[in-house]
């Protein structure tokens, strides 16, 4: 059976824009405290705003979150709830290989 790789160009997309350590950290906190702005999301990352922008143009233009705009603040949120689905089976996924990994919780945090 042939495969016609272009089907899948969507998804590499994608999976490579979550290939970023920083943007999976926006993504998960995102997941699980809702909307947010960039100042919330800078204070959580400890990286700096300009830093943070650039991953959420990355992560809304492949569109996986969304801008809303009140006044001039702009709010990030997931975008739909089927990236919200992908991203619980990402993390958990995630959760689910280190308590494996390290099931007495041994891990050692760099």
């Amino acid at each position: 059976m042939v495969y016609k790789y272009c089907r899948f160009i969507d998804l590499g997309e994608t999976l490579k824009a979550l290939g970023h350590p920083v943007r999976l950290c926006i993504m998960q906190r995102l997941l699980e405290n809702g909307p947010s702005n960039v100042t919330k999301l800078q204070h959580c990352l400890h990286q700096p705003q300009s830093t943070i922008s650039q991953h959420l143009k990355k992560l809304n233009t492949i569109g996986l979150i969304n801008v809303m705009k009140n006044g001039l603040e702009h709010i990030y949120a997931i975008n739909g709830d089927l990236n919200v689905e992908f991203l619980r089976f990402i993390f958990d996924y995630n959760k689910k290989v280190k308590d494996s990994a390290f099931p007495n919780n041994n891990i050692i945090n760099l």
